[in-house]
């Protein structure tokens, strides 16, 4: 009984040490893993992601934000493909324009480009989409940058987009006039969308609680803010910023860095609790000139008052500003931004005929005539003439644009303004009619929501929308172009 009970353990000694039995017990410990990580995917889509969803509206983002500080310096790409051999692609669309297609005030995730590629994902269907907008570009800007796009892809031998989508136009009179605001030269940045490993529940669930600790830390720079409309006390609070920041920033030219220092100069006499979106615009984690910031928060309140069309509120309130402060508002190149809105308050508003902002303008005349000066008088003394011209131009720049997207074998789709650009909308309409392009109505379906609805919760102000409206133009387009 000994001798056998001692051969007994023996073997088993010789069988724990089998390598093949390693072998198996490492495969079934693998197995078993694999298994249980597969049931836990396949529990969590069959439950569904009702709370995360949710959750995911609020605050976390579709995907982590590396672009939000750079939408004028790149061009984002949804879907990228490495196809070579064909010429055309008819699965991926060119999104060219201004504000409304850059989305400058939102992050990309919450522009019309990226809900229109989110589209044709539900869809089930490989799509890809540029994001080519340009804040304050003009026709004849996104002509040049159309064309040079076309060369730089055939270049590399890459294919073209199948479809350019184009709303353009409300800056034409602005550009032709006074110059370009923005000259900046757009790069690719490829989007990081979600494949592989970053589809699982299982990954969103890490993502899930990554951003619930930044939301606990109040690490608010990589969440998602949801837009909250702008309120009354809000309004009067900015007009003190702008105020403390011409008095830091306008004379001794110094930059603009947060910091608490900094934030207790700028809310001098603020006697308001800051929103997480009011404070995101008023205190940014960017640094730059004390210029800029005083354009930035000028421009935020002009666009307080477009949005709830006080555009004869806004014509007031940038002639008091510019007649207190004319040697530095004329100045040239300086808050051109600034100079940008003004004319589009011009174009929007109906009180004041062009001869009557031709007499407040003399009344703001800088001790020495600048360039700005000149060019901007100029424009508003002469209004209907610059008006015949800047139409001539524009039909010769679009019959150019039309003549060179059919030779490369590129759809041309045109859509108007949410706004009321009302010059802009029809070039863009009889231009569509011209050319038997197809035409998508963003002003018709706007102005309908927004009667129901105010106009906050659509439009950001004249230029750009909310995430909300963005999803309308997205969904908009894809009801004229996904369904092929």
């Amino acid at each position: 009984m000994l001798i056998l009970s001692m051969k007994t353990t023996e073997n088993q000694i010789m069988a724990n040490d089998n390598p093949t039995s390693l072998k198996v017990k490492i495969l079934i410990a693998t197995t078993s893993l694999v298994l249980t990580l597969f049931f836990v995917e396949v529990t969590l889509r069959l439950l569904g992601e009702a709370v995360l969803e949710a959750t995911q509206r609020e605050y976390i983002p579709p995907f982590d934000e590396k672009n939000s500080d750079n939408h004028d310096l790149t061009y984002e790409v949804y879907n990228s493909k490495k196809t070579k051999d064909i010429k055309v692609d008819p699965d991926s669309a060119l999104c060219v324009g201004d504000s409304f297609t850059n989305g400058g005030n939102v992050q990309s995730y919450d522009t019309y480009p990226y809900f229109l590629y989110n589209q044709f994902e539900k869809k089930g269907k490989s799509f890809s989409v540029f994001n080519f907008g340009k804040c304050e570009s003009s026709t004849f800007d996104s002509y040049t940058r159309i064309r040079d796009f076309i060369q730089k892809k055939k270049n590399a031998n890459e294919p073209l987009p199948g479809k350019i989508i184009l709303l353009t136009g409300s800056a034409d009179l602005f550009g032709v006039n006074y110059g370009s605001v923005n000259d900046s030269k757009l790069e690719p940045f490829i989007v990081p969308i979600e494949t592989g490993v970053k589809k699982l529940r299982i990954y969103k669930i890490y993502r899930f609680f990554k951003y619930e600790l930044f939301k606990r830390f109040s690490l608010t720079n990589p969440l998602r803010i949801p837009y909250q409309a702008t309120s009354p006390e809000e309004q009067v609070a900015l007009k003190k910023i702008i105020t403390n920041s011409l008095t830091i920033f306008k004379d001794n030219k110094s930059d603009y860095s947060y910091s608490k220092e900094i934030e207790k100069k700028i809310l001098k006499d603020v006697n308001l609790q800051l929103s997480k979106g009011f404070r995101k615009e008023v205190l940014p984690l960017e640094s730059f000139s004390g210029n800029i910031y005083i354009e930035r928060v000028l421009i935020y309140y002009v666009g307080m008052l477009s949005r709830r069309d006080m555009h004869k509120e806004a014509i007031d309130y940038l002639l008091g500003f510019i007649k207190d402060h004319s040697n530095f508002y004329w100045r040239d190149n300086t808050i051109t931004a600034v100079k940008y809105y003004f004319t589009q308050a011009i174009l929007l508003q109906s009180k004041y005929s062009s001869n009557d902002i031709h007499q407040m303008l003399i009344e703001t005349a800088p001790k020495e005539e600048t360039k700005s000066y000149k060019k901007i008088l100029n424009l508003v003394n002469s209004w209907d003439e610059n008006i015949k011209l800047l139409n001539a131009k524009r039909e010769e720049t679009w019959k150019d644009l039309y003549e060179m997207t059919k030779k490369e074998g590129i759809e041309l789709i045109l859509m108007n303004y949410p706004s009321n650009y009302q010059s802009a909308n029809s070039m863009l309409e009889r231009t569509a009619k011209k050319y038997n392009l197809r035409f998508v109505d963003n002003n018709s379906l706007f102005q309908k929501l927004i009667k129901r609805d105010g106009k906050e919760k659509y439009l950001y102000d004249d230029d750009h929308c909310t995430p909300e409206g963005y999803k309308i133009m997205a969904q908009n387009i894809f009801n004229t172009i996904g369904r092929e």
